[in-house]
């Protein structure tokens, strides 16, 4: 992609109006290249976040044993 830097006059003309977007071609075209697509380093680990229903909750055991047994069946 190249980018074409323009004096601040040039710039100004833009305000109020519809400007192109240059990036819309490749991604209609399905060249787009997004985070998801790049390959997955060998012991990348991966986190969620579960909110929970009960706002004033107190939470008192989790249990990771799944969690372990799936990171052993990784590596």
């Amino acid at each position: 992609m190249t980018v074409h830097l323009q004096p601040a006059e040039a710039r100004r003309n833009y305000v109020g109006q519809a400007v192109p977007r240059v990036e819309n071609a490749p991604l209609l075209k399905g060249l787009g290249r997004f985070v998801d697509d790049l390959p997955t380093p060998k012991g990348t680990l991966h986190a969620a976040i579960l909110r929970s229903p009960l706002p004033h909750a107190e939470i008192v055991a989790i249990d990771i044993e799944a969690a372990r047994r799936q990171r052993r069946a990784q590596d």
